[in-house]
């Protein structure tokens, strides 16, 4: 084996002990009787097999950050995705496009009962959508809720907007 060949070889064996723990004193022990070396040759094989820990130490960190980054990416489109998925869902039930069907069973036969979501379930929906949109603010205490008439603040963009969710408050 060829001298750089086995200088190469014993550094990897003394980086592959100091990733185990192995302090540097124990190292150039062992090594210094194995390899029949000087101390001072020992410390330098330590100070380049040290590099080479580093390096890999910071290539490992580079997979790490990169499959993190990766991770965090795709929770982050998930999350998107179903909050987009949500709010669809909730305009879809703002805009009556929903119905619930029901089947109600007498003596006299099975029934299916369609309807259209109550005001209350309504104001729910509005008030799920809009705190998701952060719009939405219940009132605190009592004198807030004196203020507002008992009605939560809701945050909004246009006139047509504040009509409609006045619109939406005087249902019956």
């Amino acid at each position: 084996m060829s001298n750089q060949i086995q200088t190469q070889t014993r550094i990897r064996a003394i980086a592959d002990d100091l990733e185990k723990g192995i302090l540097s004193a124990e190292i150039m022990r062992e090594y210094a009787q194995r390899w029949n070396l000087a101390e001072r040759t020992i410390e330098r094989y330590i100070a380049l097999a040290k590099g080479v820990v580093l390096t890999r130490i910071k290539n490992t960190d580079a997979v790490i950050e990169a499959v993190r980054g990766a991770v965090i990416a795709e929770e982050a489109e998930k999350q998107l995705r179903s909050t987009l998925e949500l709010e669809a869902k909730l305009i879809s039930i703002l805009e009556g496009d929903m119905q619930t069907e029901r089947i109600v069973t007498r003596h006299d036969g099975v029934t299916e009962v369609k309807s259209r979501p109550s005001r209350k379930e309504m104001m729910k929906v509005i008030e799920i959508l809009f705190k998701t949109r952060g719009l939405y603010r219940a009132p605190k205490d009592s004198n807030d809720k004196e203020k507002t008439g008992g009605l939560p603040e809701i945050k909004v963009e246009s006139e047509a907007d504040k009509k409609l969710v006045e619109q939406i408050f005087k249902l019956p």
